[in-house]
């Protein structure tokens, strides 16, 4: 329980060190917005155009019997 307790000290220390560092704070919340608005700007023309999905269900049973009924129920018209 006592390296617990010194495990606990350690990191608020740490987490104190960090948030008194103004510009590790800045980069710590901006980043993340960053690589969203790069990987969106990069990825913006890739598959813009709309692509069904063909799945090609198979079945051993007979007409009727329920996987029929659950591939039936899958598909759609558009």
């Amino acid at each position: 329980m006592r390296q617990l307790r010194h495990v606990w000290f350690i990191a608020a220390k740490d987490l104190k060190i960090f948030a008194t560092d103004r510009l590790a704070l800045f980069f710590f919340i901006l980043f993340p917005f960053i690589f969203v608005l790069i990987f969106n700007f990069m990825l913006a023309g890739v598959g813009s155009e709309d692509e069904r999905l063909s799945l090609h269900l198979v079945t051993q049973e007979q007409p009727g019997s329920l996987s029929f009924q659950v591939i039936g129920s899958l598909e759609t018209a558009d």
